[in-house]
Parts: C-alpha cells; structure tokens; sequence
C-alpha cells in the first residue's frame, strides 16, 4: 500500500495485491495524469468529475452530455482513434454499441422494447458559444417487438437546418429494408 497524508487524513494511492492492482482505493477526489514526450496530460483521470482524458486535463459537454471517455487535441495524430486488425481473412476490425434495459451495470437478461435507440453517432459543432447541438445523427433503433434471437432494428438520419438547433429525421431504413425520405413509415412503392 502507497498512501499520502492529506490535511491529517490518510489516503490510499496505490494498492497492491497478489489478484490486483489499485489506485486511489477509497474513490477519493484523486486525479491521475500520465505525461510522454509531447503532452503533459496525454492521459488523465478526472477522479472529481469520473472522467477519462486524453491530450488534456479538462472534461467537455457535447450535446449536453459530458462523456466518460473523450479524446480532445489539435492535429489528426492527437484528435483521432484508429483501430486495425491484422489477421489473413475478409474479417475487419469493429466497433458495438449496446443496450440493455436493466439497470444493474453487467446485466444483459433485461430485454430492450420497440423504438428503443441501441446507440448513436451525434456530429457536434463548436457555435461561437458551446458544444450544445448536433448537426447530424445516426441511430440505430429497435423496430418491432424483439424476442429471444430476434432483434428487428433500423438506422435512422437525420441533420439540422440551417437556423435552428434541433435536428429533424430525414432518412430511414427499417428492419425489412424499404428506405424512407422525408417520412417514417413505408408505402408501397418502398417495398
């Protein structure tokens, strides 16, 4: 155990045991900054606001949500994220967003309902004040009632006109494929 006296009060830096390793055990405001070459904060643990940082030590709101991870930098290499795979096959690498309705972190027993979004990709813009509105969105959303196996879902678009702040759906493609402009639900000619 490596621990720190702070205003009479002793706390848990690092702890180490045979199963584990553990810094600031106690979840005490502590943060963690790591530095390389070119960055004094190329990784930072927030532990006042439970946040993790790269290339800087002070967490964002994008469309009103202050995210647990966030990447911020100023050029390509420190503002961007690759993933590659490497293998001798037609597989690539991938990414998933997930959902389940239960609340208990771990639990994926807790079926999700029709309409219910399984994540999304929001395009945020700087707008000389903040970053409080999407431009445009991806969704991908459950779209019928799903069962065991049995996960109808669609992809849903949409943008923002110019003056205003709310983005509206302008494309849709459900779950029997018919792709939908301008409106939400299919007629004949779509199918």
């Amino acid at each position: 155990i490596l621990s720190t006296t702070d205003a009479g009060t002793s706390q848990s830096r690092i702890d180490m045991t045979t199963g584990e390793t553990v810094f600031n055990n106690g979840s005490n405001d502590i943060d963690l900054r790591v530095e390389t070459n070119g960055g004094i904060n190329k990784l930072f643990i927030d532990g006042g606001n439970d946040a993790v940082l790269i290339n800087n030590n002070a967490p964002v709101s994008t469309a009103g949500v202050a995210s647990t991870f966030q990447i911020q930098g100023n050029s390509n290499a420190n503002a961007g994220m690759s993933i590659t795979r490497y293998t001798n096959n037609d597989s690539g690498p991938f990414i998933h967003l997930a959902k389940s309705r239960s609340t208990n972190v771990g639990d994926n027993f807790t079926i999700v309902q029709d309409g219910d979004v399984l994540g999304s990709i929001g395009f945020v813009a700087a707008d000389g004040t903040n970053f409080g509105h999407q431009a445009a969105k991806i969704a991908g959303v459950i779209d019928a009632t799903p069962g065991e196996n049995d996960v109808p879902g669609r992809l849903e678009f949409y943008t923002t006109p110019d003056g205003s702040s709310s983005h509206t759906e302008r494309m849709r493609i459900d779950s029997n494929g018919c792709v939908m402009i301008n409106r939400t639900t299919a007629v004949a000619d779509d199918m």
